[in-house]
């Protein structure tokens, strides 16, 4: 399910409350609505909720195979791309019926079989970043497309889920375990943000102003057990 949440962990509601799975939620740039992956249709679809629970509203419709995954918004909030599992991804129109959307396909040149993952849209809208997927799960580094040209630049070649700062000339992105920022112009890449203990969960979110990164941390504990197989 899908909740909100103060900063400081206060005033925790859930928007959500079902059977159905509700995955990869991206606040609207006004902070009026989410975008959200849910099977309550049946497969993966992507989804619109106001922030206070009312007017829940799907967005695209008999996806191919395993559904459709991880939207994100345009800057100006009136539009939406989303992703399939082994292509390139798609931008929609929000608050247009599906019958009458033209879904846009995002076409980049990418070396092999591989497709562009994207994942978040610059501030002044006019370039998408993403990770160019490799067919056997691992990345060939992040990028961005630019839709005025149609043009892909390639700015690394490690790492995965990129976000924009605001500037526009800067990008955070996941990497072993860790956060890293690269400058799209001279594409000089550092870390910029590790955990001592675990690692920092790949899906990491920042503030509209680019202050703030929040992050998951994960870690593993197990136990040894001997048995001894009796006769």
């Amino acid at each position: 399910d899908i909740a909100v949440v103060r900063p400081d962990g206060s005033q925790m509601r859930l928007i959500t409350e079902d059977p159905a799975r509700d995955r990869a939620t991206r606040w609207s740039p006004d902070g009026g609505a989410i975008a959200f992956m849910s099977t309550r249709s049946g497969r993966f679809e992507i989804w619109t909720v106001r922030s206070d629970g009312s007017g829940l509203t799907q967005v695209t419709e008999a996806s191919p195979r395993g559904g459709v995954m991880y939207p994100a918004w345009s800057a100006d909030g009136r539009r939406l791309s989303y992703n399939l599992s082994d292509e390139m991804g798609y931008i929609v129109e929000f608050g247009k019926p599906w019958r009458d959307q033209q879904p846009q396909l995002v076409r980049a040149d990418l070396p092999g079989r591989s497709w562009f993952w994207l994942n978040d849209w610059s501030h002044d809208g006019g370039r998408i970043a993403g990770t160019v997927q490799k067919p056997d799960g691992g990345t060939l580094g992040i990028g961005a497309y630019n839709l005025a040209t149609e043009k892909f630049e390639h700015f690394t070649s490690f790492g995965q889920l990129p976000r924009w700062l605001p500037d526009g000339r800067r990008l955070l992105f996941h990497a072993r375990g860790g956060i890293f920022l690269t400058e799209t112009a001279g594409q000089r890449t550092r870390e910029i943000l590790s955990a001592k203990e675990g690692e920092i969960n790949p899906y990491f979110d920042l503030s509209w102003d680019g202050r703030t990164i929040v992050y998951s941390l994960e870690s593993m504990e197990s136990d040894i057990w001997i048995m001894t197989a009796g006769r």
